[in-house]
């Protein structure tokens, strides 16, 4: 270009080459933490099959909750609430557990009602 080209190049080229992974790196990263993450699944459900049995692990795994269902197994399915109130009146507890969009009756250990968080 010819002296005083207002398009005349400035270009640097970086004295120490920026360091990134290599593709093969990133996808043996990805496989591992995929890895650990499917081994955990696996744990949790098999931890689950051994707690109640097949059909119903299977459908606490699968986040899953229904009346008659006990606290514990609301817990393993949805993991512990936001809050919980309680009322306890003679032999009767009642409580209200508190999910995201999502309260939870439950009555002497067993879940008997539900709705959306209004």
């Amino acid at each position: 270009m010819p002296a005083g080209d207002s398009h005349s190049s400035h270009a640097t080229v970086a004295s120490t080459p920026t360091t990134s992974k290599p593709a093969a790196q990133e996808d043996q990263q990805v496989h591992r933490e995929t890895s650990a993450r499917q081994q955990q699944q696996s744990t949790r459900l098999s931890s689950l099959i051994k707690k109640y049995g097949y059909n119903i692990a299977g459908k606490i795994y699968d986040g899953k909750v229904w009346k008659g269902m006990t606290a514990e197994m609301v817990q393993d399915s949805w993991g512990s609430p936001r809050k919980i109130t309680r009322v306890v009146s003679d032999n009767v507890v009642k409580e209200e557990w508190f999910y995201r969009n999502t309260w939870l009756y439950i009555q002497n250990n067993i879940l008997a009602e539900w709705g959306p968080v209004k």
